[in-house]
Order: C-alpha cells, then sequence, then structure tokens
C-alpha cells in the first residue's frame, strides 16, 4: 500500500485514503451510557446499605451437606453491585466486557494503521 501511496503523490495527485473501517456494535456498552444517572443513584444506595450494615439476601433452597435435608430459606446474596444494578438494568456483563475488548481492539489497528503510514 505505501508503494501505491508513493506513486501517487509522485504523479503529483494526494495519496487516496481508505475510510476507517466502522466502530464495532456496542449494544450493551450502549445501556450503560443511557442509564449513568440511574446506575450511580443505585449504586449510591447500595454502597450506602452494605456500609452500614446492611445485607441483601434472596430466596433460595440447599442441601445441608451434613444431614443431606433440603433447606428453603434466605441466603445472603453476594453478587456485586455491578452485577446487581447490571442485571436489574439488562446489561449482560460479559458481552459488555467483550465489546469494551473490540473498541480497543479497533483503537490499536487505528494506531498501528497511523504508525505504518507514517514510516
Amino acid at each position: 500500500m505505501r508503494h501505491n501511496e508513493d506513486a501517487e503523490l509522485s504523479a503529483g495527485r494526494p495519496a487516496a485514503r481508505s475510510s476507517p473501517p466502522p466502530l464495532p456494535p456496542t449494544p450493551e456498552l450502549d445501556k450503560l451510557v443511557q442509564a449513568q444517572e440511574l446506575i450511580a443513584t443505585i449504586g449510591g444506595f447500595l454502597d450506602w446499605y452494605t456500609e452500614s450494615g446492611g445485607r441483601l439476601a434472596r430466596h433460595g433452597q440447599w442441601i445441608d451437606g451434613n444431614t443431606r435435608r433440603l433447606h428453603d430459606g434466605f441466603l445472603i446474596d453476594f453478587r456485586s453491585r455491578e452485577a446487581l444494578v447490571a442485571e436489574y438494568i439488562g446489561v449482560d456483563l460479559v458481552a459488555a466486557n467483550l465489546e469494551k475488548e473490540a473498541l480497543l481492539e479497533h483503537v490499536r489497528q487505528r494506531w498501528d494503521a497511523r504508525r505504518r503510514a507514517r514510516s
């Protein structure tokens, strides 16, 4: 490609530049951006609640390892604040992380292309 640009420049024409590839789609990250205010509010509440000694629990069943009996009751919910809020607003955190990685790769490729074009 560099050879082609050199030929065009020597002919007095500016080198044709291909347009950069489009950004990868980011539907999960878009949801996070749209819900930022709500996320801050819910996150602030959850921080306050846990700092004041509160614990979230959820109903569930479990088997006692010693007695092999089935129990039914409330269990402490150990999910992270991020996981709770993401579930509430309908964001798949695994997909959001993959989108972040795709964006980083996109930026790396553009950076590498610019560096190669300058050399």
